[in-house]
């Protein structure tokens, strides 16, 4: 089993790899077949890892790629994104409604950061 699995081989992330897979489709298949599966899902772990908004400790990782680094992105305190004003507004213009969201910050909202 262990040697068809390409991820992590860690003792804590293989334990929890394999609680995420049913007990009766790993006795149904072969070793091959087990570290196959438990591969997949270690990649698709991390294949939607990045890409949104995580909550590590007190602030969000917002991912901003690049091209020279498509891993980049920022921490921002949750007491920053706390402080954001959401204000939502409609506009008809030519007998069509549009709904608009305008976000901002106080200017002394970053000052702690």
């Amino acid at each position: 089993m262990m040697a068809a699995y390409d991820g992590f081989k860690g003792d804590q992330t293989v334990s929890h790899i394999l609680s995420t897979i049913p007990n009766d489709l790993l006795a149904s298949v072969t070793g091959k077949q087990a570290g196959q599966i438990m591969s997949i899902r270690n990649a698709a772990y991390h294949e939607g890892k990045h890409t949104g908004i995580e909550i590590c400790d007190d602030c969000a990782w917002i991912p901003a790629p690049t091209e020279d680094d498509p891993k980049a992105g920022q921490l921002v305190p949750l007491e920053i994104l706390r402080k954001i004003k959401i204000v939502e507004s409609k506009e008809t213009r030519d007998g069509v409604t549009w709904g608009m969201r305008t976000y901002t910050l106080p200017p002394n909202a970053t000052e702690s950061w």
